[in-house]
C-alpha cells in the first residue's frame, strides 16, 4: 500500500513543486558557486538538481567543467541547502542547527565508507535571487558525493528483505560511536545534541501526551509507558530517524547493495536501536502495511541487526512499541491543529495518519488493560 500510492496525485503535484523550485535555486546560484569555493572549481561548476533527496533541504549535485575534458560523467559534491524560512523564528539564519548537525554526524562517522565527507568549512551562507520572491537567504553544507544512485530511483529491482538486512548492519555500525548529548535537537554552540540527559531528550514527549487529543485515563497510560522508557537511561548513540522506510535516503551500487546513507536532517542520540525501529514500524503502520508484512520487515532488520526474534520480545519490543505511541500521539496532535486552522486539505493523508494512529493507540490501550488483569489475578 503505501502514502505514496494512496494519494499518488497530491504526492505528485508535491513532489513537482519541490523539483521546480530545486531547479530555479541551482539555476540561480550556480554563478556564485566557483566565487564560494574556488579551491574546489576552475571554473564555474555544472550544477544539477536533484529531487529524490532530502524533505527540509534542497539537493544540488555540483561538478567541475575543467576546460580540458569537459564536463565529467559523475558529480563530485552534493550541496545541500536549507532556506531561512525552515529555520524557527527564534533561530539565527547563520548557526543552520540542522545542517551543522548533519555536519557533526558526518565527521562522527568518518572512518565509515557509507557515510559523505564533509568538505573544507563545509557550512556557510549564500543568498540566491529567486524570481517572484527576491532575494532569499540560504545555509549550506558541502560534502562529497557518493558514487552510487538512491534506492528510490532502482526500487523496482531491489530485493526489500536484503535491503533491510543490510540496513541493520550499518545501524549496529553507525551506533557504535559515543557523541555529545541527547535528543534530536542541536546545539552549535556546544557542537553536540542540545539536550544534557536522555531524561530531558524526552520532556517534550512529555509535553506531547499533556497535548494529545486522549482520554484521561489514556494519558495517564502514556506517562506510566514513558516512564519505563526514560529509567532505561541510554548512552549517546547515533540513530538517523528517517533511514529503514525511505528509499530516498540510502544509496545502492548495480547489484542492489546498499553503499551509502545520506541525509541526517532529522538524526538524534539516545536509545538509539529502539528509535530507529520505532520510527519505521510507526511509518509501516501510518501507511497501511499489514501485521505480517511488518513483522516482516523489523524480523529482516533484526537480522542484520544481530537480534533474534525471541531476544527482540524478551528485551526490546515493548518500549519500541512505547516510541511508536508517542509518533501516533505526534500525528493526533498535528491533524488536530491543522483541522482547528483549517488546513487540512493541503495536506489530506494527515486525515488517514490520524485515524490510523487513533486505533494504534486504542489496540495498544486496551491490550495493555487485558495484560495487568492478567498479573493482578495471577
Amino acid at each position: 500500500m503505501g502514502i505514496e500510492v494512496e494519494f499518488a496525485e497530491d504526492n505528485f503535484v508535491r513532489s513537482t513543486k519541490r523539483a521546480n523550485q530545486a531547479r530555479v535555486v541551482a539555476r540561480s546560484l550556480a554563478p556564485q558557486l566557483q566565487g564560494l569555493f574556488p579551491d574546489l572549481f576552475s571554473k564555474a561548476p555544472h550544477v544539477e538538481a536533484i529531487a529524490e533527496q532530502g524533505w527540509c533541504n534542497l539537493v544540488l549535485f555540483l561538478s567541475d567543467a575543467g576546460s580540458a575534458g569537459g564536463l565529467q560523467t559523475k558529480p563530485e559534491y552534493v550541496l545541500r541547502l536549507a532556506a531561512r524560512s525552515a529555520l524557527s523564528a527564534a533561530q539565527s539564519s547563520r548557526s543552520m542547527p540542522h545542517l551543522e548537525k548533519e555536519r557533526y554526524v558526518l565527521n562522527q562517522l568518518k572512518s565509515y565508507d557509507f557515510v559523505p565527507r564533509v568538505v573544507g568549512n563545509a557550512t556557510g551562507i549564500c543568498t540566491v535571487h529567486i524570481p517572484g520572491h527576491g532575494e532569499v537567504e540560504y545555509g549550506y553544507l558541502l560534502q562529497t558525493a557518493l558514487p552510487f544512485k538512491p534506492a528510490s530511483t532502482v526500487k523496482a529491482s531491489l530485493d526489500r528483505n536484503r535491503y533491510l538486512w543490510q540496513l541493520g548492519e550499518i545501524m549496529r555500525a553507525m551506533q557504535v560511536p559515543l557523541v555529545n548529548g541527547f535528543g534530536t535537537e542541536f546545539d552549535p554552540v556546544k557542537g553536540g545534541f542540545a539536550a544534557q540527559s536522555f531524561a530531558a531528550s524526552l520532556a517534550s514527549s512529555m509535553q506531547t501526551i499533556e497535548e494529545a487529543p486522549i482520554a484521561p485515563s489514556m494519558k495517564r497510560w502514556l506517562e506510566s509507558r514513558l516512564a519505563g522508557l526514560i529509567a532505561l537511561d541510554p548512552q549517546p548513540r547515533l540513530y538517523h530517524k528517517d533511514l529503514l522506510g525511505n528509499l530516498g535516503n540510502f544509496l545502492v551500487d548495480q547489484k542492489g547493495d546498499v553503499c551509502g546513507v545520506v541525509d541526517w536532517e532529522f538524526a538524534g542520540s539516545g536509545l538509539a536501536f529502539h528509535s530507529e525501529l520505532a520510527s519505521f514500524i510507526y511509518v509501516l503502520i501510518r501507511d497501511g502495511y499489514t501485521q505480517e508484512s511488518i513483522q516482516n520487515d523489523r524480523n529482516a532488520v533484526l537480522g542484520g541487526y544481530g537480534i533474534t526474534e525471541q531476544q527482540y520480545r524478551e528485551h526490546y519490543e515493548r518500549d519500541v512499541e512505547t516510541i511508536v505511541l508517542l509518533h501516533s500521539i505526534a500525528a493526533l496532535i498535528k491533524y488536530d491543529l491543522m483541522t482547528k486552522k483549517g488546513t487540512v486539505k493541503q495536506e489530506p493523508w494527515r486525515k488517514v495518519f490520524a485515524e490510523r494512529a487513533d486505533a494504534l493507540c486504542a489496540k495498544t490501550f486496551a491490550q495493555d488493560g487485558v495484560r495487568i488483569a492478567r498479573w493482578n489475578n495471577s
